[in-house]
């Protein structure tokens, strides 16, 4: 129900009490109703009785002129206040319209985020396996890492202890060396003296032909003839390497017999002579044709 219909119940409440109130007197008083109906106010008011029912009708109406003004205030504010209800609604609906689009772009917006970190914890997961992974790795070249150190370690000390140990032979070696000068100039001294001796003596040994059995780096040489053969210590022989021809024989140094038995002889080289590697299978002959 309107607020216009709510007006107009309360004034037919209004005028329907009115109506019944002045049946109520008539009926209860028997007056002159010209007096009750025209009865001024100061008069009313000097009786001390209620003034005439032409000023209550006329006040009345003064209450509903003023009751109707108040309705059409009423319903002018009414009529502004729809249309600000409706300007106000329009609003809302636009705005609900905005929302909505917002809500929507956003929701879009969700799903492809959520579809993105979706994405992206799959990603992280391939991420995670592989630092796994590569941690499992760094561990393991780290193990191999520390074992390389070890064996590093063990190697740098073997290394210093094999220089200690070379610095030693270094030093047993110069001293080697300069034994071996020493016997080296004993040796030549004997050399002088044995020539002169051999010289003294002029033997000449046989006719013999034989082959290395061993050589040594220290120049000595062992040979198939002894002296069954008739060779003798001091004699001298030539080592030679035999080729396809006579022509092409090498020819390796010359030996001087240090040690005879009876089948085998140990010779020395004479450094001057020497001129290749003396191996085994190598031939010696006491003279070369």
């Amino acid at each position: 129900m309107t607020l216009f219909g709510k007006i107009l119940i309360v004034l037919n409440l209004l005028a329907s009490m009115v109506f019944a109130s002045v049946a109520v007197m008539v009926e209860m008083t028997h007056k002159s109703w010209r007096d009750e109906v025209m009865r001024p106010p100061a008069e009313a008011l000097a009786q001390g009785k209620d003034v005439g029912l032409a000023e209550q009708i006329k006040a009345k109406n003064a209450q509903i002129a003023t009751l109707n003004a108040e309705r059409q205030k009423l319903g002018t504010e009414k009529n502004r206040s729809e249309l600000e209800l409706k300007y106000r609604i329009s609003q809302l609906e636009s705005a609900n319209n905005q929302v909505t689009e917002q809500r929507n772009t956003l929701q879009a917006d969700q799903a492809q985020k959520t579809e993105q970190m979706q994405l992206a914890l799959e990603r992280q997961k391939v991420a995670d396996d592989r630092l796994q992974k590569n941690q499992e790795e760094v561990e393991k070249l780290r193990e191999e890492i520390n074992a390389a150190l070890k064996d590093r370690d063990d190697a740098t000390k073997l290394v210093a202890d094999l220089e200690d140990k070379l610095a030693d032979e270094v030093d047993d070696n110069a001293k080697l060396t300069a034994r071996h000068r020493q016997l080296l100039d004993q040796l030549s001294q004997y050399k002088i003296a044995f020539t002169d001796a051999r010289r003294q003596l002029d033997q000449t040994p046989p006719r013999l032909d034989g082959v290395v059995l061993a050589s040594s780096d220290e120049g000595f040489v062992e040979v198939s003839v002894g002296f069954h053969d008739g060779l003798e210590k001091g004699h001298l022989m030539e080592v030679f390497r035999k080729g396809a021809t006579p022509e092409s024989n090498k020819y390796l140094g010359r030996i001087r017999i240090v040690r005879v038995e009876s089948d085998k002889a140990v010779g020395q080289v004479i450094p001057e002579y020497r001129q290749g590697k003396i191996e085994k299978e190598d031939h010696v002959a006491t003279r070369l044709e």
